[in-house]
């Protein structure tokens, strides 16, 4: 790679570039998965498989200002897609994974997403609405190795791309920190779902909410079960571990059952939750091992005290 110089470290691809020219072998997140072990990320692999991602954009006709959307639970080709974005400018679109029907149907064409990247278990969900969304030119799929999901020929497959050990590398493309990186749907509560746009420059405030509210340490290890799709676990841990170079481990779902198990394997010295959810990990069964953890803080929502 050559002198970073031009860089700017606010736009997150940017960053990991910067930070695989330096750092390369940096553990930056491991996504593990209970039974099916774990997967993790260097630096390296940010940059490389990212770029890899963002070359596919490029070669099927997606480029700066179109959107694409990604549709899975928390795994590393959710971050990967993230990042080929940035690269290209194109705004990636994250679909909650619980969306079926006729709110993802709506949310593909309000979007006027070009590609989607699913992973195979929500393949069938999204061939569901497919035929009412014609602006979509690219559905990769993302085949998980703990799925045994055969492969659909007709679509293309995300772990060819990732597996490749030569490609025509992107440059940055974008150098406009106020250019779109994201748009996250409201949940619809009132009404349909509403996109917000979320510009270059977040990852900026994010570490400001970083220096004055969550005030990680370098030896901090985070948790996060929450899905990426929606703010709490990007601002609060994605983006962090991302500026700092610390380890982030997330899992597929939210688990009040597993969460103390997966801090202690892992090390986790702080996690993120919602609203009830503190409830609902004091009300799992006691266990003789609950309070040997390394555990330090922990960040919440609104929580109901009893």
């Amino acid at each position: 790679m050559a002198t970073k110089a031009h860089l700017n470290p606010v736009i997150a691809s940017h960053l990991v570039e910067i930070k695989a020219d330096e750092i390369p072998d940096t553990l930056v997140y491991i996504f593990e998965q209970g039974d099916a072990g774990d997967e993790r990320c260097t630096y390296k692999d940010l940059y490389e498989n990212s770029n890899k991602i963002a070359r596919l954009f490029l070669d099927n006709g997606i480029d700066k200002g179109d959107t694409f959307a990604v549709f899975m639970k928390n795994y590393p080709e959710f971050v990967y897609a993230l990042l080929a974005g940035t690269t290209i400018g194109a705004i990636m679109v994250p679909i909650d994974p619980r969306s079926r029907g006729d709110k993802l149907r709506f949310l593909l064409h309000n979007c006027n997403a070009k590609a989607v990247i699913v992973e195979d278990e929500l393949l069938s969900s999204l061939e569901e609405v497919l035929p009412n969304l014609p602006a979509i030119k690219l559905v990769s799929v993302v085949y998980k190795k703990g799925h045994a999901i055969p492969v659909a020929d007709k679509y293309h497959a995300l772990n060819e791309t990732i597996e490749k050990t030569t490609w025509d590398t992107v440059d940055q493309m974008i150098m406009d920190v106020r250019h779109p990186m994201q748009i996250i749907y409201t949940s619809g509560t009132t009404g349909d779902p509403k996109g917000v746009a979320i510009r270059n420059n977040r990852t900026g405030l994010f570490n400001i909410l970083n220096s004055i509210v969550w005030r990680y340490q370098k030896d901090d290890i985070l948790y996060n079960g929450l899905s990426l799709t929606h703010g709490n676990a990007q601002a609060v841990t994605l983006f962090p571990a991302l500026s700092m170079g610390i380890t982030a481990v997330f899992s597929p779902r939210f688990t009040k059952s597993r969460i103390w198990d997966i801090c202690r394997k892992y090390g986790c010295t702080s996690f993120s939750l919602l609203g009830g959810m503190m409830a609902g990990i004091y009300n799992e069964p006691e266990k003789p091992d609950d309070a040997d953890n390394p555990v330090k803080v922990v960040i919440s929502a609104g929580t109901p005290t009893t």
